[in-house]
């Protein structure tokens, strides 16, 4: 706040009555006072219309507050009287992506990289614009912008992840397993870094090297009603892996039992893993129940269908051995 002061008497300007109301718009955000720091605001730009550090700051706390409509129109004014501002570039892009209007944040992002003076401004817009790329299904410019981070800061566990699931999206495995290892040595405890991976070692038939990393994000998060996809998933795996050395029905069994009464057995996923180790453990009544179950709780897909008929044939579900995909090879 000190150096917002100090930016107008650098720049020959005595602070008036209406920086003095941002000064204290800014003191009241920062204690988390944001109705004040909205009412300071407002006095301000009463007093002086064109401040457009006023418009900018406001816009900040908007998009703070999920004003995302409020936040654009303030970062648009800030950008009609500094045209040359980063920041307004950026967050603007920012509310903009929150809304769900793609093209228009990436056009702000395009701008903001524009502008960038500093390192650390070019690896951000970057990486977002990356983002809003893969959000367009441009998955090649996405990657450029995303190597385009990582160049700029190659210590970016988040710029790792979001390439290797760009590369995992264009089944580039071996690149995708290259990056969630990079993002996994800078955050070791990057959860889904850990989940992104196992997908993909499960596509290129590693299914042990899949069920150790989603036991290692598992063991980072407990077992509740948010989790309950990643331990149904386990739960899964170990109960239907094509590895007769690697399936384990009854520790399926009793993850599956404990997402199914955290989620008061009405997750479909969860209800799946529960029936797959059901049958894993030779216990086919249970099986054919809640496979049902499952069913009438989701979209009732050819895999669950087709997991009824083989409980109602007495068999287990195994998951087909996939052909192992070797890096270089895809």
């Amino acid at each position: 706040m000190k150096l917002f002061l100090d930016s107008f008497t650098a720049a020959g300007y005595a602070p008036d009555e209406a920086v003095a109301c941002v000064y204290q718009a800014l003191q009241a955000s920062d204690a988390g006072q944001f109705d004040e720091a909205q009412e300071h605001f407002d006095k301000a730009l009463t007093m002086n219309a064109s401040l457009a550090q006023a418009y900018a700051y406001r816009g900040e706390l908007r998009l703070k507050q999920q004003n995302i409509d409020g936040a654009i129109a303030d970062l648009s004014e800030t950008l009609r009287l500094r045209p040359w501002s980063y920041t307004g570039y950026y967050n603007r892009a920012a509310a903009l992506l929150q809304k769900g209007t793609v093209v228009p944040a990436v056009e702000d992002l395009t701008e903001a990289l524009a502008l960038a003076d500093f390192p650390s401004e070019k690896y951000q817009a970057s990486l977002v614009r990356g983002e809003a790329h893969r959000k367009l299904g441009k998955l090649d410019q996405a990657l450029a912008d995303l190597t385009q981070a990582i160049n700029t800061y190659d210590r970016s566990s988040e710029a790792y992840y979001a390439r290797g699931s760009i590369f995992a999206e264009k089944k580039r495995y071996d690149e995708a397993v290259s990056d969630f290892d990079k993002a996994l040595r800078l955050a070791p405890r990057f959860i889904w870094a850990h989940v992104r991976r196992a997908d993909v070692l499960l596509e290129m038939g590693e299914e042990s090297r899949a069920v150790n990393d989603l036991q290692s994000a598992l063991r980072l998060i407990p077992p509740t009603v948010d989790s309950a996809i990643l331990y149904s998933r386990l739960a899964d795996l170990l109960a239907t892996a094509s590895e007769s050395t690697l399936r384990d029905g009854e520790r399926g069994l009793m993850i599956a039992k404990r997402i199914c009464e955290l989620t008061e057995w009405k997750n479909s996923t969860a209800l799946e893993a529960f029936a797959a180790a059901s049958a894993e453990t030779n216990d086919f009544a249970i099986a054919i129940q809640w496979q049902k179950k499952a069913i009438d709780l989701g979209s009732s897909t050819v895999d669950q269908r087709q997991r009824l008929a083989l409980y109602e044939s007495k068999k287990a579900f195994h998951r087909a051995s996939p052909p192992s995909v070797k890096r270089g090879q895809q």
